[in-house]
């Protein structure tokens, strides 16, 4: 038995590009996790095909560095939220009318990636100009979920994937300082120092802490993942 957990899994997207990779079948247990539970509730209707026959655990959760709830500032999927991307305001303008039919026909705009559990959320990254709206969703913790996979299943193999808005710069030292960290072979992660605005240089000095940290372990390979 293998085991493979997504974090931050959004429209299923990564978890396809590794199947592509790793082939999964029967042979894996799969765990994702999404934090917007507008996200959550698309996704779950559009679970691919190739994935529904296999041992599948997806959760509305936001991963963390303890159990309990948290808030998961959900950002914008229309382009209404965009007023200044790329200077062009004839397409900003079209932007943020297509954006307002989607919320007036019932379509929840809250479903794209950037949404995040940051005490501070960024406001605008790269022209970006972010749009929250707030829900309370449980947390789970990382490294206490690969711990208790690794005890009660004991595969030969756990590969998980980070793409968690800026959570890494929190869960990674979290997974450093228990034992779950060694019990993992493959780590793929999506740094995001970007979403901390005016601070970049600092995040972008932890990360490289983080990539040696975890060149410590033998048994585990650490990927910079997009």
């Amino acid at each position: 038995m293998n085991v493979f957990i997504d974090c931050g899994t959004n429209l299923f997207q990564g978890l396809t590009s590794f199947h592509q990779r790793l082939h999964f079948d029967r042979n894996w247990k799969i765990y994702c996790f999404e934090a917007n539970p507008e996200t959550f509730a698309a996704a779950s209707k559009k679970i691919p095909q190739w994935l529904r026959p296999l041992d599948l655990q997806f959760r509305n959760e936001a991963v963390s560095i303890r159990a309990g709830t948290t808030t998961v500032n959900c950002a914008s999927n229309d382009d209404s939220c965009m007023q200044y991307y790329d200077g062009v305001y004839w397409k900003n303008f079209l932007r943020r009318a297509f954006g307002k039919a989607r919320r007036v026909l019932g379509v929840s705009p809250h479903t794209n990636q950037g949404s995040n559990i940051l005490a501070t959320p960024p406001a605008n990254v790269d022209g970006h100009v972010f749009r929250y709206r707030k829900h309370e969703v449980p947390t789970m913790r990382l490294s206490d979920l690969v711990l208790q996979v690794a005890r009660e299943q004991q595969p030969a193999t756990i590969v998980v994937k980070l793409d968690i808005e800026g959570a890494e710069f929190e869960v990674l030292p979290d997974l450093f300082a228990s034992q779950a960290a060694a019990r993992i072979s493959e780590l793929y992660v999506e740094f995001h120092e970007r979403f901390f605005v005016g601070q970049e240089t600092r995040y972008a000095e932890l990360r490289r802490t983080l990539v040696e940290k975890a060149g410590h372990y033998k048994s585990l390979k650490l990927h910079e993942w997009h």
